[in-house]
């Protein structure tokens, strides 16, 4: 199976399969939660399936992304009744939108969004939320003049806020979900699960409560009295669960608002289909942005907090370091003791596995060499135990060659390296030796 997923071939299908489906998913949805007769989408997400599958493939294999697109479109576009120069016209449309968005987000954020930070959450709203959708909305409104009955201005209208509450709901769900992997699954305790799964259940009845209210149900009291229901349960799912938790939220309410009104109850009907798609998105656009900033807020919060409390252990443990060794020295212990002790502290310091201690020193051959004061035992095979038992007492001695481990010296600097495989100043390692990671 993993040489299968391995084929380039195969990966591509299935990646072109995975984006035509959640597309024609989208859309379905997208059509299932209109409004009727005049097919007025609330929010519109086979764009969000499109953005985030560009987002998170390399641009070389995009056209992975755009043929299931086209494969789906157009069919459907004439088949709904939409002439050559309209389907071309929202297809195009459709394309800036994505490509605004999805390039500015690796513009902007070319590690990702993750919603750690309130600058990634600004970028977000400000891009493929508002300047995409404007973009988008314009060139789609060009439709209207080839109909006189259709004002331009409610064409846009119309296809701006449909497509910006598509990509504020739909879209962070998209990639918060994708991004976290499956990892987490096994890290999480079971306690979090049943939070979870609590907090989606009353999500659920709350807002059905809420959003498929009929007027009998709290008496003379106004249906818009059951809207700020399920914002405790937000709150709940912002502070617990963070941004993901937030998004899926935010998006199960939105579901059961725009599937009820669609149908006819709660408090988002009226006598215009326009006018209830027009309050739903507001609605939710008024409540999501504000939402969305505050769970990011927390996050950053949270993660400054572990920030701080790791910084603090660190220097704990640098100034528990340095105190060992003033220590040692002011008890004149043996140097080799003294530099095993503090090659200890120090891998416990900067969390490695196993490093050394060196001086510059001279060969018999009056040579500069790499005198080792102290040396983690790495040896991997009865010879290199031996080689290590023999040398350990008197001190290993490295030549000063192209290498990793003769770069500080050789260089003049503090020499970091996240990839010492294909580090270029890397001479590789001896056979056997444990990989560097």
């Amino acid at each position: 199976m993993e040489k299968l997923w391995q084929n380039s071939i195969v990966k591509s299908l299935l990646i072109a399969t995975l984006v035509g489906f959640g597309f024609y998913i989208g859309a379905k949805v997208g059509l299932a939660l209109s409004f009727q007769p005049d097919h007025i989408a609330v929010f519109w997400p086979p764009n969000t399936v499109i953005i985030t599958a560009l987002v998170l493939i390399p641009r070389r294999k995009w056209w992975l992304a755009f043929l299931p697109m086209v494969l789906a479109y157009f069919p459907a576009a004439f088949q709904a009744g939409y002439s050559v120069p309209r389907a071309i016209i929202f297809f195009s449309a459709n394309c800036v939108e994505i490509l605004i968005a999805t390039l500015a987000l690796q513009y902007y954020l070319p590690s990702r969004i993750r919603f750690e930070n309130l600058r990634e959450c600004i970028i977000f709203v400000a891009f493929p939320v508002i300047i995409a959708c404007i973009f988008s909305a314009s060139i789609a409104s060009i439709a209207s003049f080839q109909e006189p009955g259709v004002s331009f201005w409610l064409a846009w209208r119309v296809w701006f806020l449909g497509d910006a509450l598509g990509n504020l709901t739909f879209l962070p769900v998209l990639l918060t979900w994708i991004m976290a992997g499956t990892a987490w699954v096994g890290t999480t305790p079971w306690w979090r699960f049943l939070e979870g799964a609590v907090l989606a259940f009353l999500l659920v009845v709350v807002g059905q409560f809420a959003y498929g209210a009929e007027s009998n149900y709290l008496g003379n009291l106004p249906m818009l009295t059951y809207l700020p229901m399920p914002l405790p349960l937000m709150f709940w799912a912002a502070f617990r669960f963070g941004p993901q938790g937030l998004f899926s939220a935010t998006f199960i309410t939105a579901l059961l608002s725009i599937w009820n009104a669609a149908n006819g109850n709660g408090p988002f009907t009226s006598t215009s289909p326009a006018d209830s798609v027009l309050t739903l998105q507001l609605f939710h656009a008024t409540i999501l942005i504000p939402m969305m900033f505050l769970a990011v807020l927390i996050r950053e919060r949270k993660l400054t907090e572990l920030q701080l409390l790791k910084t603090k252990r660190d220097l704990e443990l640098q100034v528990g370091c340095v105190n060992n060794l003033q220590s040692q020295f002011i008890q004149d212990t043996d140097p080799r003791e003294l530099f095993d002790k503090l090659l200890m502290d120090l891998l416990k310091t900067t969390h490695s596995e196993y490093g050394f201690i060196a001086e510059v020193s001279k060969d018999e051959k009056d040579a500069t060499c790499l005198q080792a004061l102290a040396i983690s035992n790495i040896a991997w095979n009865e010879e290199t135990r031996s080689f290590y038992d023999a040398n350990a007492p008197t001190g290993f001695r490295f030549e000063i060659k192209r290498g990793l481990h003769t770069a500080p010296y050789t260089s003049g600097d503090t020499v970091i390296a996240n990839n010492p495989a294909n580090d270029p100043r890397s001479c590789g390692l001896p056979d056997g030796h444990p990989e560097l990671n």
